[in-house]
């Protein structure tokens, strides 16, 4: 794994909030007033953070819940087990199956996926991250297979024996992944050099240093975190920030949950879920890059149809062709571009669209794949298309696969007339 990613799962309590080359957080401290003189068993500012970093450093996940304020890990609990009883056990099993293959595809296809260039990949080093690659599947998969899986266990879910059992399991496998880099950014933190630049009675400021190289001979910087007392522990306050926001969307999808019946719309859910598993069997058996991410496309969209909102009786939301919508469609468009005629053609597709949501765009020699909403059911769109020819077309998967023929643009820059020919859409599949 890259030192770069290593470095902020280390750092990434402290990151939020922080500003450049050590400079203080954009959350201003109060005016300082009389330091505080600190109790002998009183935890201060840089004990705390030396506490919780060094246990992530040691693999020990239980040092990490023990870090979180009373408050905190009481809420989690809560939300967790709301879930549980929430959600139905017959698609929460199924999800995490379907979670499993594409886990499978990602081990499988690891050749294909680091060199994809719809991945952006290539920024990391490729020999490592060949190396790492099934670790870091191994990484998630130790997720996957654990507590989160049972819904039984969710719905009595306790913080301290997760984060000690499967927490722990995961640390272990992320010190393994640090090991495998060079410099190894996990270790190579220095704990010891944590300072305390300001403290008052409930804020305080502390100089966190970033892992180091060991040849390095010019000390990066480093981070300046700022602490706040909750509960009587010191805690970054962009964190405490982050989590309170993530409880409040936790519980407004939690209350979505609720309002829908998922023991009746359990069956829209299974076929979506046929529908991903046909696609992952698809994108195991790919040779080349084009077929994979054909493939992936689908996966991609089944999945966010899977999680569009739904009617209290379980139905998609405006899913009447010609209504608001809005539609997820795919559109294919094969054949090579240059990046001028692409995104002559996208801003096209945009513009039918009727929408302001930017696409999701994948690109290849060879295809062009993007997925946007639409106000247009998807055959009103595949209709309204103003280039090529329609090759194939299909309701089920909303995908539109366009052909571009000698009349279409391929190296120019202004957008093509709308043709007059009648378009032959392909039969639906």
């Amino acid at each position: 794994m890259p030192r770069t990613t290593l470095s902020l799962l280390l750092l990434l309590p402290f990151l939020g909030g922080c500003g450049e080359n050590g400079d203080t957080a954009s959350t201003t401290l109060s005016p300082p007033t009389q330091p505080v003189i600190q109790q002998d068993d009183e935890i201060g500012p840089v004990q705390a953070v030396q506490t919780v970093l060094t246990g992530i450093q040691d693999g020990q996940a239980d040092v990490v819940w023990e870090y979180l304020p009373p408050t905190f890990q009481t809420e989690l609990e809560k939300l967790v087990q709301d879930f549980g009883t929430s959600m139905e056990p017959e698609i929460w099993k199924r999800a995490f199956a379907t979670l499993q293959r594409l886990l499978d595809v990602a081990r499988k296809q690891k050749t294909l996926l680091i060199k994809n260039p719809a991945l952006n990949l290539e920024q990391f080093n490729q020999a490592q991250l060949n190396d790492s690659w099934d670790a870091v599947i191994d990484l998630i998969e130790i997720l996957v297979k654990g507590e989160l899986s049972d819904l039984q266990q969710l719905r009595t879910f306790k913080g301290q024996p997760f984060f000690s059992g499967t927490g722990t399991r995961f640390l272990e496998q992320l010190r393994k992944l640090s090991a495998q880099d060079p410099e190894d950014p996990l270790t190579s933190l220095d704990t010891s050099r944590i300072t305390l630049i300001q403290e008052t009675a409930d804020r305080a400021t502390v100089q966190i240093p970033t892992p180091q190289p060991p040849d390095s001979k010019t000390p990066e910087p480093g981070i300046r975190a700022e602490l706040q007392k909750i509960d009587g522990k010191w805690f970054p306050v962009s964190v405490a920030d982050a989590l309170r926001e993530i409880f409040r969307q936790a519980h407004e999808l939690l209350e979505q949950l609720k309002s829908q019946n998922l023991a009746q719309d359990k069956q829209r859910w299974f076929s979506l879920f046929d529908e991903i598993d046909q696609a992952t069997k698809t994108a195991n058996a790919a040779k080349t890059t084009d077929q994979l991410n054909a493939a992936l496309v689908l996966v991609q969209l089944k999945l966010m149809q899977l999680f569009a909102p739904t009617t209290p009786d379980g139905k998609p939301n405006s899913t009447t062709p010609g209504t608001d919508g809005p539609h997820t469609v795919v559109v294919v468009i094969r054949g090579p571009l240059d990046d001028v005629t692409r995104g002559n053609l996208i801003a096209q597709l945009r513009t039918l669209s009727g929408t302001s949501g930017p696409p999701e765009i994948t690109t290849s020699d060879d295809a062009t794949t993007v997925i946007l909403k639409s106000k247009l059911a998807p055959r009103q769109f595949a209709d309204k298309i103003p280039f090529g020819k329609v090759a194939e077309f299909s309701q089920a998967r909303s995908l539109i696969t366009i052909e571009l023929d000698d009349g279409s643009p391929k190296k120019k820059t202004s957008p093509p007339k709308k043709s007059t020919t009648k378009k032959t859409p392909g039969q639906d599949v």
